[in-house]
């Protein structure tokens, strides 16, 4: 078992209700300081510069900005919708290839549930049909643990003079936002 299972198998619910919103606040603290932080070096290095980063003293990380690129203009982001856009625009003189395409119908719900038991479906690891090409079975997603912060709540903790120690370092070096 490790320290934190550990220390989590002796804590009640609400302990570990109240240290998961703390950890949010200061993640979402920690996060606005890191972009204000980054925002600010990114207008002080040239393109491919470097600094290294310490805590008391010693080398923990290389924060770099990387070299910017030469747009390529206009790209296709979507196939379909751009090669509709030209039929529509174009009419029979499209650059357009006939595709066939399924009709919303057969992309029904029901309709989809009535292929699978005619023709069965088989599914690989990551939920693929493997024996009607273009399908995936969607089995939903496990419930989570989802953290809603109350703003003002939020604001008097970081005004609070109370924090422990790691806080007010997030507080004392980020200033007000």
């Amino acid at each position: 078992m490790s320290d934190i299972e550990e220390q989590l198998s002796s804590m009640r619910d609400d302990e570990i209700t109240d240290a998961i919103a703390a950890f949010r606040i200061i993640k979402d603290r920690a996060t606005r300081l890191e972009e204000e932080y980054k925002t600010e070096l990114a207008n002080r290095l040239e393109d491919g510069g470097t600094r290294t980063a310490t805590l008391n003293g010693s080398p923990v990380a290389t924060i770099s900005k990387t070299r910017s690129t030469i747009g390529k203009g206009l790209t296709v982001k979507d196939r379909l919708a751009y090669a509709q856009w030209l039929v529509d625009t174009m009419g029979d003189d499209a650059p357009v290839y006939p595709v066939p395409y399924p009709k919303d119908t057969a992309m029904q719900p029901s309709y989809l549930k009535q292929l699978g038991e005619q023709h069965g479906v088989e599914l690989d690891a990551k939920n693929n049909v493997t024996n009607i090409p273009g399908l995936k079975y969607d089995a939903g997603r496990e419930a989570t643990v989802r953290t809603s912060l109350d703003r003002r709540a939020v604001e008097a903790i970081w005004a609070s003079t109370q924090l422990p120690a790691q806080a007010r370092y997030l507080l004392d070096n980020g200033g007000e936002l």
